[in-house]
């Protein structure tokens, strides 16, 4: 075990799962309505199954660039993962750029090929990384949610 490795703390299995589900209410709330503004809009041209292809086409382009600008933005992660104080970033322990966020969104394909077996593994990896983790060099560490609060408190006493 690393050094380094001692003073982290990383987002296990049930925590990233919680995380998950609260963004995928989150994309819920604004792909809902948007997916049924567009399928009207091609339902109305008598094109029902082109509009499902739509919908469904938005509704992935949508879920990679919400999680691709947020794990490559100064907050370091989803709102979900916010919310649980945790964080995505390298194995340097520094902010992702967008080409590698991206690179861990595609490689989330990878972990859920074969019956997910690459997000269970999070659960009984070291540094609970998932194979999409992994392939694009990522680790989703835990942050106090106030940081600041935490070390004024500490320092005050």
């Amino acid at each position: 075990m690393d050094q380094a490795d001692l003073n982290v703390s990383y987002g296990g299995l049930g925590r990233r799962v919680v995380a998950y589900w609260i963004d995928v209410v989150i994309e819920a709330a604004v792909m809902l309505p948007a997916g049924l503004a567009l399928g009207t809009v091609f339902a109305s041209f008598g094109e029902d199954t082109a509009g499902m292809i739509a919908v469904v086409v938005a509704g992935l382009v949508f879920d990679c660039v919400y999680f691709t600008c947020f794990e490559s933005s100064p907050l370091q992660g989803t709102p979900g993962k916010r919310l649980l104080g945790m964080a995505v970033v390298d194995l340097a322990g520094n902010r992702l750029s967008l080409l590698r966020a991206s690179a861990r969104y595609g490689a989330k394909t990878l972990s859920a090929v074969v019956l997910f077996v690459g997000f269970l593994q999070i659960g009984f990896s070291r540094r609970k990384q998932g194979l999409h983790d992994v392939v694009a060099g990522t680790l989703v560490v835990r942050r106090p949610l106030r940081a600041g609060l935490v070390r004024s408190a500490s320092q005050a006493a």
